[in-house]
């Protein structure tokens, strides 16, 4: 943030926001671990059963991992996916704000197809791929997007010979508050250099999730990069991990076939519309949640991001996210803060083909973006109450509204306050 100095980074942000991670992440797993205590038990439990929750206000389906060496469900070994963490994977079907057990929460992989993963002899060149979608990735790109093609649509999203997810340093002249390129005098430009990709390694290879992990340098310095691709989902997820040196920016390029002459994206309480480069360069915006660049209309891909609020879109086809930032001090002006950054840090966000976007009217990208950001949590437990082995909070309708917060009443703590948006 913008005060964010360095005894104040390394002191008090850090070790505070871990403490209240650490802590909300038990209190999570002890309510969960209650409430699966309570569900009511049947026979074919045995020592314990699985039960995933769903804190998203509104149903979902997704994939559920399951911590552990967790036993399987009767009849479900060809149905699920070990982990390359050792957990265990299937595909489930939830209420909003709710959880099911196991046997009530499973779905068929059947009705998705399958997710897959090949990767050439030479190691070289990997292939994710589902029903909605392919995604090229080759080592002599940094392990970057050489083609990704929408098959519903038959059609390719990255311009011929261009490179997506690549990783792109500006040279960067702002602080803590702005970009160079937003302050007169000063600049943001970009410093491409030499890129390399080391040896990949295939962590998962389907049916449920393929996953593909490698090292990249972009002049020398070292970059993490992992995708992932779930059946049945239309997005194919990226984890980028790294740190920008002194002075710079780290982005990352999407150039999309065609041009670009809107940009809708989510704000913290709904959405809205901008022109590309609206001040006369390079423009990012504080988006939340998701992104749609258009052209004449038309959806040319949707980003889903878990925490990279500055995108960007250029006319000619370049999606731009800012993914690590060590400007420690601006050099045109001076709000009176500076700082730096040399952490190395893991950032997730994905990218959607555009068949099946819609308006941001219907809830769908912000629904889809937050099924991203909150995958379903899953605990171990042991049923002995008389909860039902299905439950679902509360829900709204019409489909296009969600639930987007619950809470006590400050005044009637035994009152439950619902907080509904609904997008039209």
């Amino acid at each position: 943030t913008g005060t964010a100095l360095d005894a104040v980074y390394e002191n008090e942000q850090l070790p505070r926001l871990a403490a209240a991670l650490a802590q909300s992440e038990a209190a999570r797993t002890s309510a969960c671990t209650e409430i699966a205590a309570a569900i009511r038990p049947r026979a074919s439990d045995g020592d314990a059963t699985v039960v995933v929750f769903n804190s998203l206000g509104f149903a979902r389906h997704g994939l559920v991992e399951v911590p552990g060496s967790a036993p399987a469900a009767t009849g479900s070994r060809d149905r699920e996916q070990t982990s390359a963490e050792g957990g265990r994977l299937f595909l489930a079907r939830l209420p909003s704000l709710g959880y099911a057990t196991e046997e009530r929460a499973r779905t068929a992989p059947d009705a998705t197809g399958r997710a897959s993963l090949e990767v050439t002899p030479d190691g070289a060149m990997a292939v994710l791929e589902n029903a909605a979608l392919r995604a090229t990735l080759r080592q002599d790109a940094g392990w970057g997007i050489v083609s990704l093609v929408d098959k519903r649509a038959g059609k390719e999203l990255i311009q011929p010979g261009e490179v997506g997810n690549a990783f792109v340093p500006y040279a960067d002249d702002g602080g803590l508050y702005r970009f160079g390129s937003e302050m007169p005098g000063c600049a943001l430009q970009p410093s491409p250099g030499v890129v390399r990709g080391s040896a990949g390694t295939a962590l998962e290879r389907g049916p449920l999730r393929a996953r593909f992990v490698a090292e990249t340098t972009v002049d020398g310095r070292s970059f993490q990069k992992e995708y992932q691709l779930v059946a049945g989902e239309p997005y194919l997820r990226m984890i980028s991990t790294g740190s920008a040196a002194s002075g710079t920016s780290v982005m990352v390029h999407f150039p999309v076939s065609g041009r670009i002459d809107r940009l809708l994206h989510g704000t913290p309480c709904h959405w809205d519309r901008k022109r590309p480069e609206r001040a006369g360069t390079l423009t990012f915006e504080a988006t939340h949640d998701f992104l749609v660049p258009q052209f004449h209309g038309k959806a040319r891909l949707a980003i889903f991001h878990a925490g990279v609020p500055a995108w960007a879109v250029r006319r000619e086809g370049l999606v731009i996210g800012a993914l690590w930032r060590n400007a420690e001090r601006e050099q045109c002006d001076f709000y009176g803060a500076q700082g730096t950054d040399t952490r190395d840090v893991a950032v997730s966000y994905a990218l959607r083909i555009p068949t099946g976007i819609r308006s941001p009217r219907s809830g769908t990208q912000l629904q889809e973006a937050r099924a991203f950001e909150t995958p379903p949590f899953a605990v171990i437990g042991r049923p002995a109450g008389s909860l039902p082995r299905a439950f679902s909070l509360a829900s709204v309708a019409p489909p296009q509204a969600m639930i987007t917060a619950t809470k006590a009443a400050t005044a009637a703590p035994d009152t439950l306050v619902l907080r509904v948006y609904q997008p039209t």
